[in-house]
């Protein structure tokens, strides 16, 4: 799937504002496209965008950008990330970092807290989570999006 079908499955459901369109238009790289959905995620997680049919474009390609769908494995937790579909994965959060993971479907995450981090997490769907090591106090888990 490229820009183009997304975009148009985007005009379809419709509701999306002109810059999120035209700076999907713009994406050109899977890294550029992980921005755009990332810089939306609140009014696209509101409309239940994007779907898991459009998710599976990222699927391996995503995972640098910490997109991961349907995934497995170990990984270093970036700034911002989602799970989509059936990813069962473990996140390391480094000290002092904060970042937002978001999850969706029937994903899982282990997560590995470093000291001081800060773990905003949005849990939506039947997905689940696990405190595996760390300051449970530092994370703060959200079933909307503000």
């Amino acid at each position: 799937m490229d820009n183009k079908q997304i975009k148009n499955i985007m005009l379809k459901k419709g509701g999306h504002c002109e810059d999120s369109l035209n700076d999907l238009e713009n994406a050109r790289t899977v890294r550029e496209l992980t921005h755009v959905l990332f810089d939306y995620i609140k009014p696209c997680m509101e409309k239940d965008f994007p779907t898991y049919e459009i998710m599976e474009h990222f699927k391996l390609k995503g995972e640098p950008y910490g997109v991961y769908v349907d995934s497995r494995g170990v990984f270093e937790a970036q700034e911002q990330n989602i799970l989509y579909g059936d990813s069962t994965i473990t996140l390391h959060v480094k000290p002092y970092d904060v970042v937002r993971i978001y999850l969706k479907h029937i994903a899982h995450v282990d997560l590995s807290v470093g000291e001081e981090a800060i773990v905003l997490l949005y849990k939506f769907d039947q997905s689940t989570f696990k405190i595996i090591n760390g300051d449970k106090n530092n994370i703060f888990i959200r079933d909307k999006i503000k």
